[in-house]
Order: C-alpha cells, then structure tokens, then sequence
C-alpha cells in the first residue's frame, strides 16, 4: 500500500504545483510613488527681460496647487521744493520767509551785524563807505574801528529810510525781513514779485559787488532785522 503510495507521487506532472492563495503574493500596487505626490518649486526665467517667474508646487491628498510668488519692489521719487515755495525747476525769486525761524539765535547789531557790513560794504567811498541818495553808508572798514557816530550814521541812512529805487519799501523795515529792501539786494533777489521795480527791472544789481555773502551771515543779517533791528 504504502508502495502504491510512493509510486503515485512520482508520477504526478512536474508543473502541478498548488495554486497561490490570494494574499500570498507581494502586493506591489501600494508602493512607488504616485503623480502630483510631491511637493516642489520651480522657476523659470525670461533671459530677454532679465525678470523671472518663481513658482511654488503644493499637494495635499489627490490637490495640487501651483502658486507663483509675488515679489514686489517700491520706487520712491523724491521731490524737493525750491527756496519759492515751488516745485522742483521753479525760479527762485523771493526768499521763502515761510520756512525761516527769525527768532533764534538772537543776534545784536554791534557784535553780529556791523562787522559783516564793514567785512563786505563798507570797504570803499565807492560803495557804501560814504553814503549816497542810492548808496547807504554801512559803516567804516573792517580796519576802523566804528564810532557812535558811525553807528548812528548807519542807523540814519537804512532803518525805516525808504529805499532809492523801492521808494514803496525802506531799505530796513524793523521786524520785516521780507519788506526790507537790503535783503532783497544781500539776497540777489531782484526779481521778487514783492518789489514794484522788477516789473520795469529798475532795482539795481544785487550787493556787495562780488561774490555774494554766505547763506550764514545773511541770516545773521536777516534775524537781526527780524527781531526788530536795534541798536544793541
């Protein structure tokens, strides 16, 4: 029996082998990985414009959102206003009063103002060294030393004296800078539409001859009259 057995086993076909039983074989269809399943940034750029686009890739579950990222750049354009009040390029023909704080630092005449005007005006009988109907005497030579009467003289021929050729406006309008014709000469401002000689351009040439006082000592000159032009 057991012979019969052992026979009929050998003589089963080589390929009979049992068949696979689901759950045998390796499952296969889970693994890899999947289209739109990753996450990423790519980015492309225009060679001919010299910009570029950058994009974000993201997947959550079966969604894929492509986002591009936004940058941004701010340009600023800075205007500045002339001494006019005005925009950029604009004439400058008055002194802007507006933007000027007259009241400090408080300055007095013999120690701030007479020695610009002797530094500057009063250098020559031809200029403001002796006085004239146009040409009020500002003191004697920075060399000199200035008198009272010297002083008084200046005061006489430029405080509250109406100027030669603005006879509308004096030449020193106590705590008013803008009306005071000397500013507008010291200034080189000439053109001020303030002045009732620009219109027929009979206001004469700016002053000293030569280069014009610094910004500095015209101020000095400026607030000087802004706080009343004394004599202190």
């Amino acid at each position: 029996m057991r012979r019969r057995l052992a026979l009929a086993l050998l003589l089963l076909p080589l390929g009979a082998c049992p068949p696979s039983q689901p759950g045998d074989a390796t499952d296969t269809a889970g693994t890899g990985t999947s289209a739109g399943a990753t996450a990423g940034a790519s980015t492309s750029g225009d060679m001919s414009s010299g910009t570029s686009t950058t994009t974000t890739t993201t997947t959550t579950g079966d969604v894929t959102t492509t986002a591009p990222a936004t940058a941004t750049t701010a340009d600023s354009t800075s205007t500045t206003g002339g001494t006019t009040g005005g925009t950029t390029g604009a004439p400058v023909d008055c002194f802007d009063y507006g933007a000027f704080d007259g009241t400090t630092p408080v300055v007095g005449f013999k120690a701030d103002v007479l020695p610009i005007f002797q530094g500057s005006c009063g250098i020559s009988p031809g200029c403001h060294g002796a006085g004239s109907p146009d040409r009020p005497y500002l003191g004697p030579p920075l060399s000199d030393m200035a008198t009272a009467q010297n002083i008084a003289d200046i005061f006489a021929n430029t405080v509250d004296f109406a100027a030669f050729k603005e006879p509308g406006m004096s030449r020193v309008a106590p705590g008013d800078p803008e009306h005071s014709f000397l500013m507008h000469k010291l200034d080189g401002l000439l053109k001020c539409e303030t002045l009732a000689c620009a219109a027929d351009k009979s206001c004469g040439g700016p002053m000293p001859e030569g280069p014009k006082l610094p910004d500095d000592k015209l101020d000095t000159i400026r607030r000087w009259i802004a706080q009343g032009a004394k004599n202190d």
